[in-house]
């Protein structure tokens, strides 16, 4: 994907920007006239509206300038009471700060500005800042992000605001393009390709454009991306958009890489960075010095690629991160190892000019002891080393073969949920719209029975989401669910008294299956206690020490024997989740009430 977190090519909404014929210097001349007017005693309304209103050309041009000038703008209209001036200026200071790379303070001053427009209720405002904030959080936070963006584009289409929706639909695609939907993702970003056509927005067209061309090369289909990209640099020369016209060159450089030229990629991104201007993009310093590591590293290159890795983490934002110094501790010993061997050989090459001097003197017999204890060295040195690479791999393999199972899960459940959980919810619509629709009391009673069930089916399906979703929470997840089960029995007028004994220095092990199971047991048991027994408190208690996680549902009905039929069904799907985790199933039934109890081992 020709498109990263640190690579600027982005359409973050432009409320306002020049015209299609206003050049470069028209708002320099306006910079010098404000420049040149006395400094107002105080700060005006007037003032803070003309700083506001430079437009994201200005900003892209001077990002550092931008993040200073705008926080103190937010500052003066707070003095002045100007709370929408404020909102303004907090905006467009958190869309300096996220391409000056400091990511955190860029999302903090987006989420000010969005509390003000809210409470000021301007909309048009309101959808901008959404969208801006959700490309922001796009890699972090999926699901926030798409929330934020659906916002945006919900409220700008609501006020018919077509210069917003240019930019939205184009962030929007790029959410789609990161979740590998790239039909759905072409589609919005020739939405607002159209719309800006139809504006003359040349500022913003070689954004969409940029975007088209990154699906293009993902597709495989280099000649046409690189078609694209040309005219999206003639936009860019002809509005003099400089930052636009470096993250192009970005963009033309990892093209040079899909097409199998890793060396002239190489080439591309360091000529990028000969060029002074690029240093106030601190994004796109950082994505060079990340793909020429990468490219180095596969050229075989390993001390440029550690230098470039080096370089990269003294700017990256997530430099103390466990991929990124797993990276460069693989890179430095691969540097190293390199190094060493070229060392070796060099004195291989010493040891047999004092060999030959050894035997012109007659030495032999010292010159074999010297290269015995050499050979002895040299093998050592290299099992160490080889015994160290060995562990590295295996740490970095079982950090990936984890993310990876929780990758999957998350994905999993995002599927059930988005797909099979809609599907029952319109199967459940359908089935109750059929019922009210029918006058046949028989087949009303059949469907009621039917819709019954696919709620029953819903609620199970979403335990399990919920199940996979919440692993990494463990026993405080488990413990709000069974909570909630408490609430549930007490709807139904019998009392469920629940007892937590918890030893919060032992670690207990919740895995998504075993939390899913013992919650399962835990609602069997509570059916079958709230169906054979009439009246009195069912206690449900919990434990979780040295000796594992122990639970237990007990009533205070009559009991029942073996030979009772009514049981057995609940009985053995309970005794089988059980022993699917790991753990043991008892049950103790007589007159003074029933008792089941699982037990699963500690960790």
């Amino acid at each position: 994907m020709l498109r990263t977190d640190s690579q600027p090519a982005v359409s973050l909404p432009i409320r306002q920007r020049p015209s299609q014929g206003q050049p470069g210097w028209v708002v320099l001349l306006c910079l010098l006239l404000i420049a040149a007017q006395p400094a107002p005693a105080t700060a005006t309304r007037a003032h803070v509206d003309s700083l506001n209103s430079l437009g994201r050309g200005y900003l892209f041009s001077n990002i550092q300038l931008s993040v200073d000038q705008y926080g103190e703008l937010a500052k003066e209209a707070r003095a002045l009471g100007y709370r929408a001036g404020e909102a303004r200026a907090l905006q467009n200071q958190g869309v300096a700060l996220y391409l000056n790379g400091r990511h955190e303070e860029g999302i903090e001053a987006s989420l000010r500005a969005i509390r003000i427009f809210e409470e000021l209720d301007l909309r048009r405002e309101l959808a901008s800042v959404y969208g801006e904030l959700g490309y922001q959080i796009k890699r972090r936070n999926p699901e926030r992000a798409s929330d934020f963006m659906r916002r945006g584009i919900d409220i700008a289409e609501a006020e018919n605001d077509s210069l917003t929706l240019c930019a939205l639909y184009d962030n929007f695609g790029v959410l789609h393009e990161l979740a590998d939907r790239p039909d759905s993702a072409a589609f919005y970003y020739h939405m607002g390709l159209d719309l800006k056509l139809a504006l003359t927005d040349s500022l913003g067209i070689p954004y969409s454009l940029n975007h088209l061309s990154s699906l293009a090369a993902q597709q495989g289909n280099i000649g046409e991306a690189r078609r694209l990209l040309a005219q999206s640099d003639r936009y860019r020369v002809a509005t003099g958009d400089g930052m636009g016209l470096l993250s192009n060159k970005i963009q033309a450089a990892e093209l040079s890489y899909l097409e199998g030229d890793a060396g002239k990629a190489a080439e591309a991104y360091e000529r990028l960075l000969q060029t002074p201007a690029i240093f106030e993009h601190g994004a796109m310093v950082t994505h060079c010095y990340q793909r020429l590591a990468a490219i180095y590293e596969e050229l075989q290159d390993y001390e440029q690629a550690y230098q470039y890795q080096l370089r990269h983490a003294s700017l990256s934002d997530s430099l103390y991160t466990i991929e990124n110094n797993a990276r460069m501790a693989a890179l430095e010993l691969e540097f190293e190892t390199e190094k060493k061997d070229r060392q070796l050989a060099e004195n291989r090459l010493e040891a047999l000019a004092r060999t030959r001097q050894v035997l012109v003197l007659g030495a032999a017999l010292v010159l074999l002891t010297v290269l015995a204890v050499a050979v002895v060295g040299f093998q050592h040195q290299k099992r160490g080393q080889l015994r160290q690479e060995m562990e590295l791999h295996a740490r970095l393999q079982q950090v990936e073969r984890d993310q990876e199972m929780t990758d999957e899960k998350l994905r999993i459940s995002r599927e059930l949920h988005d797909n099979i959980g809609a599907q029952l919810t319109f199967l459940t619509s359908s089935i109750d719209n059929m019922a009210h629709r029918t006058r046949d009391d028989e087949s009303r009673s059949e469907l009621d029975a039917v819709s019954s069930f696919s709620r029953q089916t819903m609620q199970e399906l979403r335990h399990t989401v919920w199940a996979m979703k919440n692993e990494a929470e463990g026993l405080d997840a488990l413990i709000g669910k069974l909570q909630d089960l408490k609430q549930q029995c007490g709807a139904t007028g019998r009392r469920l008294v629940f007892e937590i004994d918890r030893d919060r220095t032992v670690e207990v092990d919740l895995a998504s299956g075993r939390m899913l199971n013992v919650l399962r047991i835990a609602q069997e048991a509570i059916q079958n206690a709230l169906k054979h027994t009439q009246e009195g408190d069912i206690t449900m208690r919990l434990v979780a020490d040295a000796e594992g996680l122990r639970l237990s549902i007990r009533d205070r009905g009559p009991g029942f024997s073996d030979g009772d039929a009514s049981h057995p069904g609940g009985l053995s799907h309970m005794r089988l989740r059980c022993n699917d985790s790991g753990g043991s199933f008892s049950i103790t039934s007589g007159e003074a009430g029933t008792e089941v109890m699982c037990h699963f081992p500690p960790k």
